[in-house]
Protein backbone atom coordinates (compact mmCIF):
# COMPACT_ATOMS: atom_id res chain seq x y z
CA UNK A 1 0.00 0.00 0.00
CA UNK A 2 1.43 3.59 -0.57
CA UNK A 3 0.35 6.54 1.21
CA UNK A 4 0.97 9.49 -0.75
CA UNK A 5 1.21 13.50 0.86
CA UNK A 6 0.70 14.74 -2.72
CA UNK A 7 0.65 14.14 -6.49
CA UNK A 8 3.82 15.91 -6.75
CA UNK A 9 5.56 13.98 -4.47
CA UNK A 10 8.79 11.97 -5.77
CA UNK A 11 10.21 8.75 -4.21
CA UNK A 12 8.96 6.48 -1.35
CA UNK A 13 10.23 4.84 1.66
CA UNK A 14 8.96 1.49 2.79
CA UNK A 15 7.74 1.37 6.24
CA UNK A 16 6.30 -1.22 8.51
CA UNK A 17 3.35 -0.29 10.72
CA UNK A 18 1.94 -1.97 13.70
CA UNK A 19 -1.59 -0.77 15.86
CA UNK A 20 -2.02 -2.35 19.08
CA UNK A 21 -5.26 -3.09 21.00
CA UNK A 22 -8.52 -1.04 18.97
CA UNK A 23 -6.37 1.09 16.65
CA UNK A 24 -5.82 -2.24 15.00
CA UNK A 25 -8.91 -1.89 13.12
CA UNK A 26 -7.50 1.63 11.33
CA UNK A 27 -4.75 -1.09 9.69
CA UNK A 28 -5.55 -2.06 5.97
CA UNK A 29 -5.30 -5.53 6.58
CA UNK A 30 -3.98 -7.74 9.66
CA UNK A 31 -0.95 -5.88 11.01
CA UNK A 32 1.82 -5.14 10.94
CA UNK A 33 1.67 -4.02 7.36
CA UNK A 34 4.44 -3.08 4.97
CA UNK A 35 3.50 0.43 3.46
CA UNK A 36 5.69 2.70 0.87
CA UNK A 37 5.09 6.23 2.07
CA UNK A 38 6.31 8.98 0.64
CA UNK A 39 10.11 10.55 1.31
CA UNK A 40 9.83 13.18 4.63
CA UNK A 41 6.16 11.88 5.66
CA UNK A 42 6.00 11.80 9.72
CA UNK A 43 4.26 9.57 11.81
CA UNK A 44 1.31 11.69 12.32
CA UNK A 45 0.59 12.23 8.52
CA UNK A 46 0.70 8.68 7.76
CA UNK A 47 -1.43 7.54 10.87
CA UNK A 48 -3.87 10.52 9.80
CA UNK A 49 -3.75 9.15 6.35
CA UNK A 50 -5.39 5.76 8.03
CA UNK A 51 -8.07 7.71 9.11
CA UNK A 52 -6.37 7.05 13.09
CA UNK A 53 -7.85 9.86 15.23
CA UNK A 54 -5.22 11.92 17.22
CA UNK A 55 -6.82 11.67 20.53
CA UNK A 56 -7.10 7.96 20.54
CA UNK A 57 -2.60 7.30 19.82
CA UNK A 58 -1.29 7.36 23.52
CA UNK A 59 2.18 5.91 22.68
CA UNK A 60 4.45 6.00 19.56
CA UNK A 61 7.41 4.13 19.13
CA UNK A 62 9.97 4.15 16.11
CA UNK A 63 12.65 1.68 15.98
CA UNK A 64 11.57 0.67 19.58
CA UNK A 65 12.04 3.89 20.64
CA UNK A 66 9.49 6.52 22.29
CA UNK A 67 8.79 9.15 19.13
CA UNK A 68 6.66 12.41 18.57
CA UNK A 69 4.36 12.21 16.09
CA UNK A 70 6.25 14.46 14.32
CA UNK A 71 9.35 12.88 13.59
CA UNK A 72 10.03 12.05 9.57
CA UNK A 73 10.03 8.79 8.62
CA UNK A 74 12.68 6.88 7.14
CA UNK A 75 13.39 3.68 4.83
CA UNK A 76 13.05 0.62 7.58
CA UNK A 77 11.70 2.25 10.27
CA UNK A 78 9.51 0.16 12.49
CA UNK A 79 6.43 2.05 13.62
CA UNK A 80 4.13 1.24 17.01
CA UNK A 81 1.10 2.56 18.32
CA UNK A 82 -0.47 2.35 21.76
CA UNK A 83 -3.86 3.58 22.41
CA UNK A 84 -4.58 4.60 26.13
CA UNK A 85 -5.50 1.21 28.03
CA UNK A 86 -7.84 1.35 31.03
CA UNK A 87 -8.20 -1.37 33.31
CA UNK A 88 -7.11 -2.78 36.75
Amino acid sequence: MRIRRSAAAGAFVTVHLELFAGLGRYLPGPGPVRLEVDEGVTVRELLDALGVPADEVRLIFVNHRAADPAQVLREGDRIGAFPLIAGG
